[in-house]
């Protein structure tokens, strides 16, 4: 008997200890997660990219030496005469002879002062009688030597100065300073475009789409332009380069847009903001990107049934922007759980934010 009130109690303890355990599973937060309904509207898809103000006839100015720059004459937005100096280079090996060249006159020099100072005072010690004449004619030689020594050493630094000076960078026409990519001090290897000109004519912005998105891009979308934050305005793509282009690691595709607007202020080679549409539905079901999820390749968002998750495939078209086209599996006003980065899973208990749009 007293076996079996035992057992009683031990089993009554397990079911209090079983309830609290509920109380506790029932009473603990659960995660809150917000709802969006599937509505109608647009959904675009846009390449944003930043786009430089060029002149349509810009002419690279390229360096055909290496070397440092130890002149730049000009600046963007000077003026410029046909055969104008631009830039003038100082060649590594052409310095190096310069340099020696100026060493070897300044030692040859100073010899000279040298043997000029011991003659002075050789002729006077001879004239004393204090000196054979064989010694005084052996410094006149000497001296004839380091004068003929001087003139080569003049020669070879005047060549040597001359040699440097033929590396000069000048314009090829009469134009405008539309760019500058050379500091003074700077080294320049040879084939390094140094600076661009901008003959007369309007300015077009270089907009270079990555090679990714280069199969996106054709002549008739509609294209976007802002400056420093500004209003966008309306402008066209002129022209599509035939061939993707390399700079650096970058593969891209120059597509030059229009500058027209008058409500566009740009000046060359300034950065503006340029947004090409290159998909648009006009009215279609939609959710918020952020609201669909991909797994195992599929498509799916969230539903709450009875205050638990439960996953819904759906088909979807356009990814635009901010939203994405739903081509089957929700109807309109359709409830939509938005995790926003919470880590659920099907079927577990979430409470609903009060946004308005409960199911």
């Amino acid at each position: 008997m007293k076996k079996n009130r035992f057992w009683l109690f031990a089993t009554g303890l397990l079911l209090v200890a079983a309830g609290l355990i509920v109380v506790v599973r029932d009473g603990a937060k659960l995660p809150v997660v917000s709802v969006v309904a599937v509505d109608t509207g647009p959904v675009d898809s846009y390449i944003r990219i930043t786009g430089t103000a060029k002149g349509p006839n810009d002419v690279p100015v390229i360096a055909q030496v290496s070397g440092i720059a130890d002149r730049v004459a000009v600046a963007v937005g000077d003026p410029v005469a046909k055969n104008a100096l631009l830039v003038g280079i100082a060649s590594d090996d052409s310095v190096a002879r310069v340099n020696s060249a100026a060493a070897s006159r300044r030692m040859v020099s100073e010899e000279l002062t040298l043997h000029e100072t011991t003659l002075h005072g050789l002729r006077a010690v001879w004239q004393a009688g204090g000196e054979a004449e064989i010694t005084v004619r052996n410094a006149e030689t000497q001296l004839r030597v380091d004068q003929a020594r001087l003139e080569r050493a003049n020669a070879e630094l005047s060549a040597a100065r001359s040699q440097l000076e033929h590396y000069t960078v000048r314009t090829p026409i009469a134009a405008t300073i539309s760019a500058v990519d050379v500091r003074q001090g700077q080294f320049v290897a040879a084939g390094k475009v140094l600076m661009s000109l901008r003959a007369a004519g309007p300015l077009e912005i270089l907009a270079k789409v990555d090679q990714a998105d280069a199969g996106l891009i054709h002549a008739d979308l509609p294209v976007a332009v802002s400056v420093n934050g500004s209003p966008a305005v309306a402008e066209q793509i002129l022209r599509i380069d035939p061939a993707i282009q390399k700079e650096g690691n970058t593969n891209y595709l120059a597509v030059w847009i229009s500058a027209r607007s008058a409500g566009l202020k740009v000046l060359p080679n300034q950065q503006v903001d340029v947004n090409i549409q290159t998909s648009s539905r006009a009215s279609t079901l939609r959710l918020p990107i952020e609201a669909v999820h991909n797994r195992d390749g599929k498509d799916y968002v969230w539903l709450v049934d009875n205050g638990r998750l439960r996953s819904q495939p759906i088909n979807c078209g356009l990814f635009g922007d901010h939203f994405v086209e739903i081509r089957s599996g929700l109807g309109a006003g359709q409830p939509v759980a938005r995790l926003e980065g919470k880590a659920l899973r099907e079927g577990d208990a979430v409470d609903l934010a009060d946004n308005g749009a409960r199911p």
